[in-house]
């Protein structure tokens, strides 16, 4: 099933995005040994551990990107999954929040004030 902008790409980009659509799976980038991370990511789940399960995940995330030669993101983990009257969130993507935080002199980015877990500030290790 094709997201309802692909009727207002250009020829090429639909090129593109088809190609996409065609990658069912990718494979492990070779010579990356990503078990003791996985491992670490199990333990500080059932630690129930946020700031490990974070720690862990980044590394996970910081060899994949390294290793299929991508720009470089970062992985918030949240105590719980944001939920409001739509459902719940099963993923944020936020590219221009990175862009942001790049250009942000102290690498944090400051989010809305208020009491909900949007309050605080995520900033880069």
């Amino acid at each position: 099933m094709r997201f309802s902008y692909y009727d207002r790409l250009s020829a090429a980009r639909k090129k593109i995005y088809r190609r996409s659509d065609e990658i069912v799976t990718l494979g492990i980038p070779l010579r990356l040994e990503l078990g003791a991370t996985v491992l670490r990511i199990g333990s500080a789940l059932a630690a129930d551990d946020r700031a490990a399960v974070q720690r862990a995940c980044q590394s996970l995330i910081d060899a994949l990107t390294e290793g299929y030669h991508v720009p470089a993101v970062r992985v918030r983990i949240l105590a719980k999954r944001p939920a409001d009257s739509s459902g719940e969130l099963h993923g944020l993507y936020e590219p221009e929040a990175a862009a942001r935080r790049r250009a942000s002199p102290h690498g944090c980015e400051p989010r809305r004030n208020s009491r909900s877990w949007r309050s605080r500030r995520f900033c880069a290790p």
